[in-house]
């Protein structure tokens, strides 16, 4: 499989919701240090002068989103239209890390979750765990920078992260799952779409991969019967 630096050498790529907590930021740098030609689309005009607009959508080869940025958005609906891959950079690391990744969710307690899976990683693997997801200032594809002589990648990962999995097809190795309560429903009209993006963190394992989960909630219990056949719930 190629590598997402020969992905996106040379193409065009841009960044659609660059955010304020430097995410978008580092994965255009990331970009452009690793041979793209990058361009950010925002509707602050601090950030992209002339907001997001058609010309962008067309220009691009590939389109980095913001996951806050929903699907049926009319810009990000044109780009599928034109059959042009429309990705997240969580995703994409997923997807093309080398390392064994340990993916966390939950409507509560993933953050503290994963500081503890992090914490206890890190007394037996020093230097050997990077940790990234949910958290603010991270850049999804700069962690492909720290890959080297680690083991582990911890990442929290919401259920806005976690719907744009579906398009890739992958879930972490390890998938972890905290609980499940109503959440996010100015976003999702009931409580089924909002499980089916949590769902995504198992939907793609494979046999001999792993799910912990919460048995005492049964929102947890449902997403973890989701997955494979052959796949380790614990």
């Amino acid at each position: 499989m190629q590598t997402f630096k020969e992905v996106i050498k040379d193409k065009k790529v841009l960044i659609f919701g660059v955010g304020r907590q430097g995410g978008g930021t580092g994965d255009a740098a990331w970009l452009q240090k690793n041979g793209a030609l990058v361009r950010l689309s925002d509707t602050d005009l601090t950030i992209s002068p002339q907001g997001q607009t058609q010309d962008q959508i067309d220009w691009a080869d590939i389109i980095i989103k913001n996951p806050g940025v929903r699907d049926d958005h009319p810009l990000i609906k044109s780009a599928s239209s034109k059959g042009k891959p429309v990705l997240t950079s969580i995703a994409v690391f997923l997807k093309y890390t080398t390392l064994t990744t340990i993916g966390i969710t939950g409507t509560r307690g993933k953050s503290t979750t994963t500081a503890l899976i992090v914490s206890l990683l890190e007394s037996v693997y020093p230097g050997q765990i990077i940790q990234g997801g949910n958290i603010p200032g991270t850049s999804g594809l700069s962690l492909f920078d720290h890959e080297k002589a680690k083991k582990y990648a911890v990442l929290e990962l919401s259920s806005f992260q976690l719907h744009n999995l579906y398009d890739l097809q992958v879930s972490p190795k390890i998938a972890i799952i905290t609980n499940l309560y109503p959440d996010h429903l100015n976003r999702y009209p009931d409580m089924d779409s909002y499980r089916r993006d949590k769902e995504a963190i198992v939907r793609y394992q494979k046999p001999g991969d792993f799910t912990l989960y919460n048995s005492h909630n049964q929102g947890a219990l449902d997403i973890a019967t989701q997955g494979s056949e052959g796949v380790n719930k614990i």
